[in-house]
């Protein structure tokens, strides 16, 4: 038979590592060690709540502080702004916020170590760091190469140097500039300024009509913008400032890389080169191979730069018509040198075209007072006119124009080939001459043959005997037929 639930016992089993508090009718009634214990709710309602070992404390009450026996718990109190921990045998176990707790012991001997946080560091052992969250305390690790200004509520407050720094974080809002020393220079606040150490720095300031260079090692670093900066000590750094005012800079050649072409004009004139400074427009100075920077903040400066070398460029396939109405192209080759550069600037915008327009002009000028034929027949004569009023023309622009030849002259299909058909016909007609000359010669020379060899019977006779002698060479054999007075002369002959 099941009994009511009034006569049914309550058993209640507290472990060794555990404590418990007994409640009856809702109110606390009493502290249970480790053990068993059977209660009979007849007359009332019970509640047992445990404490284990993950529960280090509870907050203080008069009723808990009467019930709980002295040796299972002690009385902390945690000033405003503070907090404990709590540590057993060298071990921390937990810490206690600001308040009166009871803290169990259960039978040990705690120890309990109080931090006020209103204080700016937070000195406390690694063991026990390891329980607080960040909301308490906070660590920063400043390298060597480092600097970190704190701001505590909006306000720059003090410097770490390299290390390792732990801070309170109570009722604290913590901002942070880190500063690498490495880059030689930051940019510096007044309200940085004054938290910095004095032996880390050296304050610079740059105004808005200097440039500045950082060095770094007795190396070009960076360049520094107007405004205030602080040069580390660490990085033997150092800034140096330039005036604007000056046209020509004094900045280092070996810092030039480090300003923009608005800031420095940087420019390189050859050994072949003349330069041509510009300032505000107007032409300022001619310049001589070297290099050079200028300043570009209070001036518009440019620099043109103009080859003295011998230069020469072509005109090609120019249609020009010759006085005799003839069509034909004509291309041309141009060689000059600049012999002043200043003049040279100020009078042609483009030298090329303008040299080009001239040539061309000079060209169909020339070619339209001359007929074909004497254009091919006194081709140098033309190229040497060309050549005077092409430089004629340039030289009040500072261009010395020392040659200009007729390349190639190139006719229409048809003109070509009549020409071709005049040349020709000259060519037949010397030819015929040169042959009906050779004729004369010939018949003059057999003319006064005949009379030598009338006058002398016997060379004639062996003029005879070698034209025989010629033609028995080319034959294989010959009959020789003589009559009676031939054979009666061979015979005298050979009497003879």
């Amino acid at each position: 038979m099941k009994l009511p639930a009034a006569l049914t016992p309550l058993t209640i089993i507290v472990e060794q590592s555990q404590r418990a508090l007994l409640y009856r009718d809702g109110k606390l009634f009493r502290w249970l060690g480790p053990g068993k214990l059977r209660l009979l709710p007849l007359l009332h309602s019970y509640r047992v709540e445990l404490i284990g070992e993950d529960e280090p404390a509870r907050p203080w009450t008069a009723e808990l502080a009467r019930l709980v026996p002295p040796n299972e718990a002690i009385d902390v109190m945690v000033p405003p702004a503070s907090l404990a921990v709590l540590e057993l045998n060298g071990q921390a176990l937990s810490f206690l916020e600001a308040g009166r707790h009871l803290v169990w012991t259960r039978g040990r001997e705690l120890q309990v170590q109080l931090y006020d946080m209103r204080a700016f560091s937070a000195e406390l052992p690694e063991h026990h760091l390891s329980l607080l969250p960040e909301l308490f305390v906070r660590q920063f690790l400043v390298r060597d190469h480092e600097l970190l200004v704190l701001s505590i509520n909006g306000r720059r407050h003090s410097t770490l140097l390299p290390g390792r720094h732990r801070l309170w974080t109570y009722d604290k809002t913590i901002a942070f500039e880190l500063f690498d020393t490495r880059e030689g220079a930051s940019p510096l606040e007044r309200e940085v300024e004054s938290v910095l150490p004095p032996e880390s720095f050296e304050a610079f300031e740059l105004g808005e009509d200097q440039l500045a260079v950082l060095w770094l090692d007795g190396r070009p670093h960076a360049r520094l913008n107007p405004g205030r900066y602080a040069i580390w000590k660490r990085r033997r750094a150092s800034a140096v400032s330039y005036p604007c005012a000056p046209l020509q800079s004094s900045i280092p050649p070996t810092a030039w890389p480090l300003f923009s072409a608005p800031e420095l004009l940087v420019a390189v004139v050859e050994a072949y080169e003349s330069g041509v400074l510009l300032v505000d427009g107007r032409i300022h100075d001619v310049l001589e191979p070297g290099r050079y920077a200028f300043h570009r903040q209070q001036h518009a400066v440019e620099l043109r730069k103009l080859d003295l070398r011998d230069t020469e460029f072509q005109i090609v396939g120019q249609e020009l018509l010759t006085a005799d109405k003839v069509s034909l192209r004509l291309s041309l080759i141009v060689k000059y040198r600049i012999s002043d550069a200043r003049r040279c600037v100020e009078r042609v915008a483009v030298l090329r075209d303008a040299i080009y327009s001239e040539a061309q002009i000079a060209a169909r000028r020339h070619i339209g007072q001359l007929s074909i034929d004497q254009l091919l027949e006194n081709r140098d004569d033309s190229a040497t006119a060309l050549e005077q009023q092409v430089a004629d023309a340039c030289r009040d622009w500072g261009v010395e124009v020392f040659r200009v030849e007729l390349k190639d002259i190139v006719l229409p299909g048809e003109m070509k080939t009549l020409l071709n058909q005049v040349i020709e016909a000259e060519k037949r007609a010397a030819a015929q001459l040169i042959l009906r000359r050779e004729e004369t010669a010939a018949t003059r020379s057999l003319a006064n043959t005949a009379k030598v060899l009338e006058n002398n019977p016997m060379l004639a006779r062996l003029k005879e005997l070698e034209s025989l002698k010629e033609v028995a060479a080319k034959v294989e054999r010959l009959t020789v037929v003589l009559g009676g007075e031939e054979l009666r002369r061979v015979c005298r002959l050979d009497e003879s």
